[in-house]
């Protein structure tokens, strides 16, 4: 396809970063209002906070009201007797939504007391051939199906319990339900071309998948492939996790696989990673470690982000806490601005197939992203164009990423243009490349603006959980269109507006990407409510967006911060418009992956530990000058009031030492006079007395009438009524020739209160 048009010069040799490059860009500007309305007559993409998950309330019942259980069932005609556990086939298939059911696992057979007529319940399961090829289609390989009701707070195993009647039984199979990976526990003869249809008759059954699909009305609004667990296996079919994760990516690090560690100095000291990429069946000792397992606040979880674009997952996945540990792109803009904001991660500029074969390339992360181009399943998307072939290609590639990459967990972000029937075939082929390897998965259409974007961008989000990892679920929404609502729904916040967004810029200062001026419409436009979201999806054209005053079109920094991002994230190279319009939004992906770290922590059983570091970094170079009695004291070009007298504290906050006089010298415990100097007018602290009152104390709170710079007074400094105490109980550690002015800035850490500190 031709260019439109060159990027511009702008005054002062700026280039101009409303630049049109693709005739895709255009076409995506509709995109999203044309696919909602064909996507939504076979899905239900209606807005709703009613989550399909932890709605367990207790077992099921094998008898309802008016009927009782039966420990076993003759049926005369075939001469057996039916019991609960056991596998009967059907004579017709029953059907469960769009999928017939040829086998029942019996939960329970019941009588009615007054018709006698019996009733046997439990699981259906279909053969994996009929799974419209999301599952690979191997002889007696079945999956369990059930439909949930979102509304319905019964869990989803209970729910998929289906009724049948004697009449419809054909005969006893044997099952098997098992978590083990393929070819494991199944019919030897299943190979056997001669045996096939003995075998498809009368030969084992094993089922490894669960697939369940959620609705809160007639139509679907989220699926899953969820793979046997090992608790849910049967007895002897069993495999343990751990064995499973060995197996497939070997072994896993209990708290995250980015491990700092201080060890020795200069290069020595650093991050080390701690995972085993040679040895793939050996048992790794942190998953072996009995109860729950300690780790440092600072040990952190992996991601990657390929097709990274401009940064948009990557930074969300930074700002919610994890180790970014590469990036994947070969777009010389995208790549420039994930260079200006990535300097700890290995950005890799390169196609996506040479990232794939490159067998020097090795990365095990705990968690990767894939965000595959999508302009191609747009149902506007009516011709061919010259990437069309390319995009096929690399979307069927995030099956060979997750073979080369094999993440804990995974997740995509797609247009939900991909759920039009006209797609469903490559749909259906994504899902069948995850199952293949053993991944339970689960996708959706998901509304951002649920999650505080202020505009209504929707995309199909894909959460995948590897061999022997247990699936996630969807983070809960955390706005919501209906105040009302929201209220009752635990208290969720009204849906962000564009106002609100754009608040974040400081009329004061210069942005580069923020030049209003430039942006004037010759004729002004319908003025709308900036108290209200964006009325259309930011895309790379977004022609319909403009500044709510209508005279003039949104500078690209404020698009970035309608998009999501940061107001410190930087943007390189041209064509930043479509940069940003090509983001995933960075304030989901940081609610997601916060939302995955703390269920990956609750799998792995672990405790975070706070590490506790009084500030030592001075903001200039201070002098130091030493009193006659080889006292020392802390001094700066500012008037400040000294403290002579300290209180020593703990790792856990006990009190250590406290005096007026504490001395020092090279024993740890022994004392000296110091005076410590506060930056009152940045700490904004209030003084205890001692008990004397002959002197100030060291031990020290926070103010409550006060707020610390930088901060509104109506929002409190910490949660905790309880004073916050200085901890100098690394001091020992120093001596005279080591001291330094140490500038203690704002203490927050020990309340817990986790708020930004201000730079020391």
């Amino acid at each position: 396809m031709a260019e439109i048009c060159e990027p511009n010069s702008l005054p002062g040799g700026e280039q101009n970063p409303f630049v049109v490059d693709d005739e895709e860009d255009v076409i995506q500007i509709h995109d999203e209002e044309e696919v909602e309305e064909e996507v939504a007559e076979v899905i239900d993409i209606t807005e709703d906070n009613i989550e399909p998950y932890e709605r367990n309330r207790g077992p099921a019942n094998g008898s309802r009201p008016g009927e009782e259980s039966l420990p076993h069932f003759l049926l005369r005609d075939q001469a057996f007797h039916l019991r609960p556990g056991m596998t009967v086939e059907l004579i017709e298939p029953e059907l469960i939504g769009k999928f017939s059911i040829s086998f029942v696992r019996i939960s329970s057979i019941t009588r009615q007391a007054y018709t006698n007529n019996v009733t046997i319940r439990g699981h259906g399961f279909t053969r994996a051939k009929e799974m419209n090829g999301m599952l690979s289609k191997q002889l007696n390989e079945c999956c369990l199906v059930a439909m949930v009701d979102t509304q319905d707070p019964r869990p989803w195993k209970e729910q998929a319990i289906i009724d049948i009647k004697p009449e419809n039984v054909l005969t006893i199979r044997i099952l098997r339900v098992t978590n083990a990976a393929f070819p494991q526990h199944r019919d030897n003869s299943a190979e056997i071309g001669s045996q096939r249809q003995d075998v498809k008759d009368m030969g084992i059954l094993v089922s490894r998948y669960s697939y369940v699909e959620y609705h809160h009305t007639e139509k679907p609004r989220e699926w899953a492939f969820i793979r046997v667990r090992e608790e849910e296996a049967d007895e002897n079919f069993r495999v343990s996790d751990n064995v499973l994760v060995n197996g497939w990516r070997g072994g896993k690090v209990l708290g995250g696989s980015f491990v700092p560690a201080e060890q020795g100095h200069g290069h020595d000291r650093g991050p080390r990673y701690v995972h085993n990429l040679e040895d793939l069946t050996s048992a790794h000792p942190s998953m072996t470690a009995p109860g729950r397992t300690h780790v440092s606040s600072e040990q952190k979880y992996t991601a990657g982000d390929t097709f990274a674009g401009a940064g948009g997952a990557s930074r969300g996945i930074t700002d919610s806490g994890l180790h970014l540990e590469f990036c994947v792109d070969n777009w010389e803009h995208a790549v420039a601005s994930l260079k200006a904001n990535f300097h700890a991660t290995t950005i890799h500029d390169m196609d996506m197939h040479d990232f794939i074969v490159n067998k020097n390339i090795r990365h095990r992360v705990d968690i990767l992203h894939l965000s595959p181009p999508c302009q191609v399943w747009s149902p506007a998307h009516t011709r061919p164009g010259q990437n069309d072939e390319k995009n096929l290609a690399i979307l069927f590639s995030c099956t060979h990423l997750i073979e080369k990459i094999r993440p804990r967990l995974f997740t995509v972000e797609q247009t939900f243009g991909i759920l039009h029937p006209r797609f469903e075939n490559f749909l259906q082929s994504l899902v069948r490349g995850f199952t293949d390897h053993g991944y339970s998965v689960r996708w959706k259409v998901v509304n951002f603006s649920q999650y505080g974007l202020p505009q209504p961008r929707r995309r199909l989000i894909m959460i995948g959980a590897g061999p022997g990892e247990k699936l996630p679920p969807f983070p809960p929404p955390t706005h919501s269109p209906d105040v009302r609502r929201s209220q009752r729904n635990g208290g969720l916040k009204p849906l962000k507006t564009a106002r609100q967004a754009l608040a974040a810029i400081d009329g004061r200062r210069r942005y580069t990407l923020h030049q209003p001026y430039l942006q004037p419409f010759p004729i002004p436009r319908a003025p709308w409510d900036g108290d209200k979201p964006l009325p259309y999806t930011v895309t790379c054209g977004a022609a319909e967006n403009y500044h709510w005053s209508g005279l003039r079109q949104f500078t690209p920094q404020e698009y970035a911060l309608l998009q999501g991002f940061p107001l410190h994230h930087k943007f390189s190279g041209n064509y930043v418009k479509k940069q940003i319009g090509n983001a995933f939004p960075p304030i989901f992906v940081k609610l997601l992956y916060q939302h995955l770290t703390k269920w990956l922590d609750e799998q792995d059983n672990v405790v975070r530990q706070e590490r506790i570091i009084p500030f030592r970094t001075p903001l200039r170079r201070e002098t130091i000058e030493r009193n006659e009695d080889e006292e020392v004291t802390f001094l700066s070009s500012r008037k400040r009031r000294t403290f002579n007298a300290v209180e020593l504290l703990e790792d856990d906050g006990s009190v250590y030492q406290r005096t007026k006089r504490a001395r020092f010298d090279k024993s740890p415990l022994a004392k000296q006079k110091m005076a410590i100097d506060l930056d009152e007018e940045l700490l904004n602290l209030e003084l205890e007395q001692d008990d004397d009152a002959r002197s100030d104390s060291a031990t020290i709170r926070e103010s409550s009438a006060d707020s610390p710079r930088g901060s509104s007074p109506s929002t409190p400094v910490s949660t905790s009524a309880s004073p916050s105490y200085l901890s100098f109980y690394e001091l020992h550690k120093f001596r005279y020739c080591d001291f330094k002015f140490v500038r203690i800035v704002e203490w927050l850490e020990l309340t817990g209160c986790k708020q930004q500190l201000s730079q020391v």
